[in-house]
């Protein structure tokens, strides 16, 4: 016997005297091919589950046979007979013949029509013949090309929604010119065609030019400056044209930079308020100056000058002294009531 030999006999023997489990066993078996007649003698001894045989049936194929022969003596579930057709093609056909007697589910058919080239055609009929449902033609499409045109047709029989139809779009390139055409043809709203300029970007461009199309509103148009680039200055235009409000110019201040000093100018000749001028102050570091600026000119109100003071600290000093005044202020009119 070999210096090798030796020392795997040796391991071995530790080894039975821990008592491995299964696992262990079963990864001596594909591991280590001179010591596997040994370690199948000892899995046999620990009843092995359905698992494990099929573990030796798809990685030591000298005991395949005899694996599955152990393995048909017992119950099988559907699943576990899929996974036997899809990973040990030496059984194929005997395993698929005893699957269909177990009343298997749509998810092992459909399964085996996406792993099992062989069998899929035959696989596919059943799934056919099981009722199928949108969720299984969407696997369908997502994962076998070769059955997509009747996998469509009956997709939409079945009237899907449009977060489906999504679905699809970000996972199954061939189909996005369809899908899109069949969302504008169900009359999706604007919020589904958004959805589509922002996680589809393949469909970006159409997407885009049929929102325009309706008019779309300002928080939409800020959301696209604010994520799609490429659109921001038209949508800027469209944005702008349309007279916005300050709340969404506050928006595009805090969020886009390069559109900043334009939505600021917008802003001044509108006329901000001081609640306006507070949240800029607060979030829009760069016109934090000149807001504060137009805030004190507009006679700031008790409410916000205690805004500044608890949220900028660069101010805060300043509008304490500005409270103060107020305080004094209003001190005189209560004295001058009380007079009076």
């Amino acid at each position: 016997m070999s210096e090798k030999s030796q020392k795997i006999k040796t391991l071995w023997r530790k080894l039975k005297e821990s008592n491995p489990n299964q696992d262990i066993l079963c990864e001596v078996m594909k591991s280590v091919s001179g010591l596997q007649k040994e370690a199948w003698g000892e899995l046999k001894k620990k009843d092995p589950d359905n698992n494990h045989l099929r573990f030796v049936m798809e990685n030591v194929p000298d005991f395949l046979t005899e694996a599955w022969e152990m393995l048909k003596e017992r119950q099988m579930t559907a699943y576990e007979l899929k996974n036997i057709i899809e990973y040990v093609p030496q059984v194929r056909d005997e395993a698929w013949k005893i699957f269909l007697k177990k009343s298997p589910t749509n998810l092992e058919f459909r399964e085996i029509v996406r792993y099992v080239e062989p069998l899929r055609s035959e696989a596919w009929k059943m799934l056919l013949k099981v009722k199928p449902k949108e969720h299984d033609m969407i696997y369908i499409l997502k994962f076998v090309e070769e059955m997509k045109d009747e996998a469509w047709v009956r997709l939409l029989k079945m009237k899907p929604e449009s977060e489906d139809f999504l679905n699809l779009a970000k996972h199954v390139p061939y189909l996005r010119a369809r899908i899109f055409a069949q969302l504008l043809n169900d009359d999706i709203d604007n919020f589904e065609i958004k959805r589509i300029l922002f996680e589809v970007p393949e469909l970006r461009q159409e997407a885009w030019e049929e929102l325009k199309k309706r008019n779309p509103s300002n928080e939409v148009l800020c959301d696209v400056m604010y994520q799609i680039p490429e659109f921001r200055q038209e949508a800027w235009k469209i944005f702008f044209d349309g007279e916005p409000e300050i709340k969404d110019l506050r928006y595009v201040l805090r969020h886009i930079e390069s559109l900043r000093e334009d939505a600021w100018q917008k802003v001044i000749s509108i006329g901000p308020t001081n609640d306006d001028l507070c949240f800029i102050i607060k979030d829009v570091k760069d016109y934090r100056g000149q807001a504060w600026d137009l805030l004190k000119r507009n006679h700031p109100d008790v409410n916000a000058l205690k805004f500044v003071v608890r949220f900028v600290e660069e101010y805060k000093n300043d509008a304490l002294k500005l409270l103060e005044r107020h305080a004094e202020k209003i001190d005189l009119v209560d004295q001058m009531k009380k007079i009076n």
